[in-house]
């Protein structure tokens, strides 16, 4: 209520009380009574403010109850009660009074409070509707005569205390504000009248620069830097904070709610308001509570718990009779904004949905409520199914923001919901012949939910088949409808008219779909490559991720976007996450792409921050340098990562598979070099449980690189021969050109063993790895290497292109095995890091390596090694470069008479042989960016927790000796960081790595001397 009549319609749930009244005497009085019995009125049966004036005096309670709660024809009754209680003879004041709630009942349309509230000296009117309810609120009381023939009670306690007057300036400067349509017209008045505005006047002004600029990021930027709004923003906050507990409950809603809206964020003014909202929040309407969590929400301010108490308490007291669906829906977007999960709330919220159903629901509502709850990941089926049929049905007067904001609530729902699939099945046919209705920031989010709703319910009905193996994108292309519609959308528009944001969701969504245009890939890539400068790290990270996925290599795209994050230094961790470095790696990986001054960048700042990154992220990293067999800083990366994830399976806070994925790659990096922390991981109990039968043919790399470069046996370790085992049934696949090599040489009679595990020749150790065909008379092991055993390194062929010319980067795109085949004309292109690494354990165990490629003609070969095994020609000198050894092929060349010739019919296809475990890492174990290994199908290995261990004499001692060794590690350590002088030698924990590694050498080197 406010002073001399000067009031606006106060709502309170859904009651309606303008009113008038004059200063002491009864009228002051009665208007004192209305409106603690409008705001009385509660789901708790109103009469709380009957409850409250008991005390006082019974009589006006009563009539007063009785009057207010008679709703319909009960209320034309009362009025007409009071009438004839007057013309029976009753007081003048109790007539009065019966007059007034008999105008109140009957005709409150016709009572002008506009015209009344000029009049300061008119007597009080009162006008109360009361809250239409579902079932028939009982009277207590009847209003009859002998009721009203009481006397008056003494007015004395009951006048009101006015607060202080409005002056008419501000009066007349808030007709102007509510009335102006632009904000630049508010802030003028601002700027001219600022020391007439009131309270009032200022958050009016607030709230109408906050709705001008809703949803305009333009306007918003230039009221933000208005100096006239700066200065009423100053002046409203000094006078709010004055006193604080005297602002009305509506005042302090609109003014966090316009805070919100025009992105300020002040710490004392929310905190004061908030604090204070907190200890009277029951005195706010629904409304104004909706406000405040919407604003909390808007700017990501998470309040106290005793906030969350009291708006507990006050939804669970008021939220059948008071709250609406907007109300609803602003509280729970507004706890969605804020990653509030609270399941009290959700609960009471649920239970008013189920119960109350959505018809009474906008189409807004529907669309905010989904998308909030799907955020909140509060899946519910039964609000799912109603919240989808009610979509469906009001589907065709959505507007596309309202469509999107559906379709991405369902498509994170199918993965927890499988009966969600329906409805965005039927949103999708029903949608896609509109897409002329969305603008493009619309079309590109409708896509990008379409992708994720695929991705996830491909994952729901496993879709790595029954062999556990990622599926490819198909070769043959399958027109897609849905990405046929997307792609003449974009083309139609134009591309240039489109954000790379808005590109980037829309490559993604298409790359989940599954559909591969290889013309529409091309046209976004250079699009990509043109505007790079406009994208930030997570743009890059998601466009590289998407081209890998799709199999797609654009060579002028990528390295556009590489040379973005080296020029603009995003590559570390302050600019860029975790989780993007190890997706931008990860992407190259797959593509084939090797770059060193990036990886050298970021294995530097993944050496200094690995405990920053989760064991995915880390295992991604780590399979990305060792695919592209990156060799910079990889010791100390290795070091850094092995020992930080062995202590995370320690205490159970990784999973086995991520672990075997990272043990693999440091194995296929740096070899035996990775003991001291791998044999940590290989004894820790922890480490195999709930492998899979995948993973096994994984740790097994790490079992062979200790017996060839430590002379650790194998099959006196624990799982030792299982490991092996599972690495021979799972590299059981044979490519196409090492078939017709194979064929010829049984032809010619030579005598070889394919695709299978050499021998250990006399004197050497087992190499235990599968190798394509080895000649043991010779000594000699062939490998057939396809494209994808190859790498593309880009600084060269950049430079190549900028030294001789020739062909343009961008004619460079297609398919990573059709890429690299159209390089190796101009350079010369490395082989992948599990191909050097098996390359490296083989000369170690005594055979030379000669490598065949693809484009190269088998048959000369054959008939060269026929003329040599005549000749019984053999050296015995063994390298350990990790090269191939090329004494062999100019013998081959002279016998045969020709150099090598390419033949390109040779080559069907790519390689799909399954020899190196690289081609097993990227088929099995990656089956999307979650890189967790828990996706992965086939049978579960027994609980090693029910089991008893037995281990051999000779692995006791090892365990040991190794235990003894990880002390001396951490004795060294301990001692060095404690050398004040010895630390400053140091510049970076790069050098420290460096220099640890060399005492794990040492130490290990003297562990391994102190078993033999």
């Amino acid at each position: 209520a406010t002073t001399r009549g000067a009031s606006r319609p106060q709502r309170h749930g859904r009651l309606e009380c303008p009113y008038l009244f004059r200063r002491g005497g009864w009228g002051g009085a009665m208007a004192d009574d209305a409106f603690v019995f409008s705001r009385g009125i509660s789901p708790l049966g109103g009469a709380v403010g009957s409850q409250a004036l008991a005390p006082k005096d019974p009589w006006r309670t009563s009539v007063l109850s009785s009057t207010l709660r008679a709703p319909g024809p009960e209320a034309a009754t009362s009025a007409a009660a009071v009438g004839s209680s007057a013309a029976a003879g009753v007081s003048d004041a109790t007539a009065s009074i019966a007059g007034v709630l008999a105008l109140g009942l009957v005709g409150r349309r016709a009572a002008n409070w506009r015209l009344r509230r000029r009049r300061r000296q008119s007597a009080a009117v009162a006008l109360c509707a009361a809250p239409s309810m579902s079932e028939p609120v009982p009277t207590f009381l009847d209003l009859t005569p002998a009721l009203l023939s009481r006397q008056p009670p003494q007015i004395a306690g009951y006048v009101i205390r006015e607060p202080g007057e409005r002056t008419k300036a501000a009066q007349v400067l808030h007709h102007r504000i509510t009335n102006e349509s632009q904000y630049q017209a508010v802030l003028s008045l601002v700027e001219t009248y600022l020391h007439k505005f009131d309270l009032i006047n200022m958050i009016g002004a607030l709230h109408m620069c906050a709705a001008t600029a809703r949803d305009h990021q333009l306007l918003l930027r230039q009221i933000q830097t208005d100096p006239n709004f700066v200065k009423l923003f100053h002046a409203a906050k000094a006078e709010i904070l004055k006193d604080v507990s005297a602002l009305e409950p509506r005042s302090c809603s609109s003014v966090l709610w316009s805070c919100a809206r025009l992105n300020i964020f002040d710490s004392d003014l929310f905190t004061a308001i908030i604090a204070s909202a907190t200890t009277r929040m029951e005195t706010f309407s629904p409304q104004g509570i909706s406000m405040l969590v919407f604003a909390l929400g808007f700017t990501g301010q998470r309040p106290r718990a005793s906030f969350m108490q009291a708006l507990v308490r006050e939804t669970k007291a008021r939220l059948e009779t008071e709250f609406d669906p907007v109300v609803v829906t602003s509280i729970v977007y507004g706890l969605m904004r804020l990653g509030i999960k609270d399941d009290r709330l959700m609960k009471l919220m649920r239970n008013y949905i189920v119960r109350q159903g959505f018809d009474d629901f906008g189409n807004l509502s529907i669309a905010c409520l989904s998308y909030s709850l799907s955020k909140l990941e509060y899946f519910d089926e039964q609000t799912f199914a109603l919240l989808g049929s009610k979509t469906l049905d009001n589907i065709d007067d959505f507007e596309p923001v309202q469509i999107c904001m559906v379709a991405l609530a369902f498509a994170k729902a199918t993965g927890t919901l499988n009966e969600t699939s329906y409805y965005m099945e039927k949103l999708e046919n029903r949608v896609l012949n509109r897409l002329d209705e969305f603008d493009n920031r619309s079309l590109s989010t409708f896509c990008f939910s379409l992708g994720k709703y695929r991705a996830l319910l491909e994952e729901s009905l496993n879709p790595y088949g029954l062999n556990g193996k990622r599926q490819k994108p198909a070769r043959v292309r399958v027109q897609n409808p849905t990405v046929e519609a997307f792609v003449m959308q974009v083309r139609k528009r134009e591309m240039d008219t489109f954000s790379m944001a808005e590109l980037n969701l829309i490559n993604y969504g298409i790359m989940r779909i599954g559909d591969r245009d290889e013309e529409f890939l091309k046209e976004l890539a250079q699009t990509f490559a043109e505007n790079a400068p406009e994208m930030g790290p997570v743009e890059i990270s998601n466009t590289l991720y998407a081209f890998a996925r799709q199999d797609f290599l654009h060579i002028q795209c990528v390295d556009a976007l590489l040379g973005e994050l080296k020029r603009r230094k995003m590559l570390s961790v302050e600019m860029m996450s975790p989780e993007g470095i190890a997706t931008i790696a990860y992407s190259l990986a797959t593509l084939r792409v090797k770059d060193e001054e990036v990886f050298e960048i970021m294995s530097t700042h993944v050496c200094e921050r690995v405990r920053e990154f989760s064991v995915a992220s880390i295992s991604m990293f780590l399979w990305s340098m060792a695919v592209l067999n990156i060799r910079t800083n990889a010791e100390p990366l290795v070091s850094a990562c092995l020992e930080h994830v062995s202590e995370l399976v320690e205490s159970g806070a990784a999973t086995a598979n991520s672990a075997n994925i990272v043990l693999w790659a440091a194995t296929v990096m740096v070899g035996s070099n990775c003991a001291i922390w791998g044999l940590r991981l290989l004894f820790n109990r922890r480490f195999w449980e709930n492998q899979r039968e995948e993973s096994y043919s994984m740790a097994w790399i790490f079992f062979a690189t200790l017996s060839a470069e430590l002379g650790v046996d194998h099959s006196t370790l624990y799982n030792g021969n299982l490991c092996k085992e599972k690495y021979s049934e799972n590299n059981a696949t044979l490519s196409r050109q090492n078939e017709r090599l194979s064929d010829r040489l049984r032809i010619q009679l030579i005598p070889h063993a394919v695709n299978s595990l050499p021998i250990a020749l006399e004197g050497s150790k087992e190499a235990g790895v599968r190798v394509d065909i080895a000649i043991e008379k010779l000594r000699l092991v062939i490998e057939v290497e396809g494209p994808q055993r190859m790498t593309i390194p880009l600084d060269k062929l950049i430079e190549k292109h900028a030294v001789d010319g020739g062909t343009d980067p961008k004619d460079f795109y297609g398919r990573p095995e059709e890429v690299l085949m159209s390089c190796r004309e101009l350079i010369e292109c490395g082989l992948s890091g599990p191909a050097s690494y098996k390359r490296r354990v083989l000369r170690r165990c005594g055979w030379r390596v000669v490598t065949v490629s693809f484009d190269e003609n088998e048959e000369y070969i054959a008939d060269a090694l026929e003329k040599m095994i005549a000749k019984a020609k053999t050296t015995t000198d063994v390298d350990d470069d990790g090269e191939d050894d090329e004494s062999f092929l100019p013998q081959m060349k002279e016998q045969d008479g020709t150099k090598r010739k390419q033949t390109d019919a040779l080559f069907e296809g790519p390689d799909e042989t399954n020899v190196n475990v690289a081609s097993n890492m990227m088929n099995v174990v990656l089956p999307g960016i979650s890189f967790d290994g828990d996706d992965l199908t086939g049978d579960k290995v027994p609980d090693l927790a029910t089991m008893e261990i037995k281990f051999t004499p000779e692995e006791k001692k090892l365990r040991a000796a190794h235990t003894k060794a990880i002390k001396e590690v951490r004795r060294v350590l301990m001692q060095e960081r404690g050398d004040a002088a010895g630390g400053k030698q140091y510049k970076s924990h790069l050098e420290f790595r460096r220099w640890q590694v060399g005492v794990e050498k040492k130490i290990i080197a003297d562990m391994m001397a102190s078993l033999s």
